[in-house]
């Protein structure tokens, strides 16, 4: 049917592309190549880096790992080993990392002296000279001083010294209690409650005569003297003195 409208004929690309000059299509074809391979090229590149880059990482980690290495050599680990799981039980169970990298303090109080447990901060002031005192060795003062790694491995063995000691405490509670003529029952720690509370042995380790032991204001305790008998001359910090 004829309504009076004009057809008009799209011609196709293919006779377009026949107009066009071949000079034209020879050039836009050798773009299209130089394209490709600059496209290519850079893949390759890109390829190159990445290569180069894991190598590096690969290097450094080994060279890292054998840094580490060399620097424990510079420690004896059985050494280590014996220093702070000793230092746990007998000088102090929670060592700060401030008491490291830092040389003793002369002008501070000694490590014995009564004024150094009047407060908390004097007590901590005078951990740094205990802890050379502990040490007893210009090298061993020397790496604690100056050598992080020595801070690290001593505290990790401190850590595990406390944690060994807790657990034997645990596990021996009932020998201990039985020992000082306390029932067995007293550790348990809500069953115990009332035998603590009433236990006169414990008592008399806990607040001394005429004192006590709920009295806040007492910082010490007999447990905290050799015999139970008030000598500050003679102190031991107990840092696993039980609560009642």
């Amino acid at each position: 049917m004829n309504s009076g409208r004009k057809v008009i004929a799209i011609p196709i690309l293919s006779n377009l592309c026949s107009f066009l000059p071949q000079q034209s299509l020879e050039e836009a074809h050798g773009q299209v190549e130089e394209l490709l391979q600059q496209n290519k090229d850079l893949r390759k590149k890109q390829a190159d880096l990445e290569a180069q880059l894991l190598l590096a990482k690969r290097t450094k980690s080994k060279s890292s790992t054998k840094s580490t290495k060399a620097d424990d050599g510079a420690l004896n680990h059985e050494l280590m080993l014996k220093l702070g799981k000793r230092y746990a039980i007998m000088v102090f169970p929670w060592p700060n990392p401030s008491f490291f990298m830092t040389p003793p303090d002369m002008a501070a109080l000694k490590p014995e002296e009564p004024a150094r447990f009047e407060t908390e901060e004097s007590y901590y002031n005078g951990s740094i000279n205990e802890l050379h005192a502990y040490l007893n060795d210009p090298n061993l003062s020397k790496l604690a001083a100056t050598y992080g790694l020595f801070r690290t491995e001593f505290l990790g063995q401190v850590k595990q010294g406390r944690t060994s000691a807790i657990h034997t405490v645990r596990e021996s509670a009932s020998i201990i209690m039985a020992g000082i003529d306390v029932p067995v029952l007293a550790w348990e720690a809500k069953a115990g409650a009332a035998i603590r509370k009433e236990s006169s042995t414990l008592k008399a380790l806990l607040a001394f005569s005429g004192k006590s032991v709920e009295d806040e204001k007492e910082i010490f305790s007999p447990i905290h003297f050799p015999g139970a008998q008030l000598d500050f001359q003679k102190i031991f910090l107990n840092e696993f003195q039980p609560k009642v």
